[in-house]
């Protein structure tokens, strides 16, 4: 403690310490023992916080991952997605195709000779409806047509309309 006195002569006292008043008891050392016995304490429970703190960081990276995961799974939730299958052609106007899960691995040649045109038929008479009889007839009708040398001849029957024989031809 500083003391000054009117003549401006500063006198400093010495620092009083209570060391053992009078028992010899080392009060100071008894008192840093003790500060360092609640500072393992703190130490410990620092470490076991950086410890959860770590292990929440990994959890809420495992986290993230698994829900990348998942997102790329749901691109993969039917057979279809999950077996997906690629086709390519070398001339996409005369020949496309897809390929679904079901569709076997391998490599396919195709060779087009001739594209398909269109054949027109026309009624003398017309038809008003997809609907409407073409065969009244009580007896069927054939239908015939010769394609690549190959006749293919077709039953007609009575009172078919041309929506029956769409479905005829094309089976």
């Amino acid at each position: 403690m500083a003391t000054s006195s009117s003549s401006g002569v500063t006198t400093t006292s010495g620092q009083v310490y209570f060391t053992g008043l009078g028992s010899d008891t080392d009060f100071d050392s008894l008192v840093t023992k003790l500060v360092e016995v609640e500072q393992s304490r703190v130490t410990t429970y620092e470490t076991w916080k950086a410890s959860w703190e770590n292990k929440i960081t990994a959890f809420q990276e495992l986290n993230t991952q698994m829900l990348s995961m998942r997102t790329t799974l749901e691109s993969m939730d039917t057979v279809n997605e999950f077996l997906s299958k690629g086709v390519t052609s070398s001339n996409a106007d005369s020949l496309t195709a897809t390929a679904d899960g079901g569709a076997e691995v391998g490599t396919y040649s195709f060779t087009v000779n001739q594209l398909a045109q269109n054949a027109v038929m026309i009624s003398a008479t017309g038809y008003s409806s997809l609907t409407q009889d073409i065969n009244p007839a009580s007896s069927g009708a054939t239908f015939s047509y010769t394609y690549a040398g190959t006749t293919v001849t077709s039953t007609v029957p009575a009172t078919a309309s041309l929506t029956d024989l769409v479905n005829i031809i094309n089976t």
